[in-house]
């Protein structure tokens, strides 16, 4: 395996509805349902690999139906993955709310996704890669260590920080170079702009 690509975070198993509008707190509307392979980190993987490019997928799953569907999901698209059993946790799944005019409400149970370590993640699967990218979908550890050896490896790392949570740590947007926040993320981040531009100054 020689991933130019090296994505570390989170398979989840999408519980997709959508509906014209969205229900009032403790109101029930009748939707639509789908269900099928997510996860932000699992997402920018098979991004990777549909474009052609050599990517592998480092994840956590439980041990559900859930985590396998994610291995035959791999199997088919013919990308690598690597995926770490976590029972008794339960393979991390989303429930999505669409409504018609196409807003969207999500809840993440991350789960296993939670529980990836660094020992999970060797030196070695770097060797040969350009790009590492990390998500929110996975835990603060795990992201610092994979950007820790990427760096060292040369490669350009890539943060998505979402979900954006309150426990977030400023500290790996020093181990970031390329950050990809949505709107709500991009706010809650621009009020760390002290702590960050005290990041980039100190950065080697």
């Amino acid at each position: 395996m020689k991933p130019q690509v090296v994505v570390v975070g989170s398979f989840v198993q999408d519980l997709a509805f959508s509906c014209d509008r969205f229900p009032a707190p403790g109101e029930t509307v009748v939707g639509r349902f789908a269900s099928g392979p997510g996860g932000k980190g699992s997402n920018q993987a098979v991004a990777a690999g549909r474009a052609g490019v050599a990517a592998c997928f480092v994840g956590a799953v439980g041990g559900d139906v859930f985590a396998e569907e994610a291995r035959r999901f791999y199997r088919a698209e013919g990308i690598a993955a690597r995926f770490i059993a976590r029972p008794p946790h339960a393979t991390a799944t989303a429930s999505i709310v669409v409504n018609r005019s196409g807003q969207n409400q999500i809840v993440v149970a991350l789960g296993a996704s939670a529980h990836i370590r660094p020992r999970d993640v060797p030196a070695s699967l770097f060797r040969h890669a350009r790009v590492a990218v990390c998500q929110h979908e996975a835990n603060f550890p795990i992201n610092a260590h994979v950007f820790g050896l990427a760096r060292r490896a040369g490669a350009t790392t890539v943060l998505n920080p979402a979900p954006m949570r309150p426990d977030f740590d400023c500290g790996i947007l020093g181990l970031t170079d390329v950050l990809i926040p949505n709107e709500t993320e991009f706010v809650a981040i621009a009020r760390l702009v002290p702590a960050t531009a005290r990041l980039v100054r100190e950065r080697p």
